[in-house]
């Protein structure tokens, strides 16, 4: 999924994911600044917050604010 990501809100830089050994989505993160988006057991109501697939958290990532 990575190539469906956009560029870094912050910096621009590119972005790519991290899976933990199930193959699970846990990250979605830039690789020049490290801002990311966690996705894990421990946030309350994560389904509730960032949506359940990893298609709705890439959607979160590539969100932008209105210009």
């Amino acid at each position: 999924m990575a190539e469906g990501l956009k560029p870094c809100p912050f910096c621009g830089g590119r972005a790519t994911e991290a899976r933990n050994i199930d193959g699970e989505l846990h990250d979605i993160y830039c690789l020049r600044c490290k801002a990311l988006v966690r996705f894990t057991d421990i946030q309350p109501k994560k389904t509730d917050t960032f949506g359940k697939t990893a298609e709705e958290w890439a959607a979160k990532w590539n969100r932008r604010a209105d210009q």
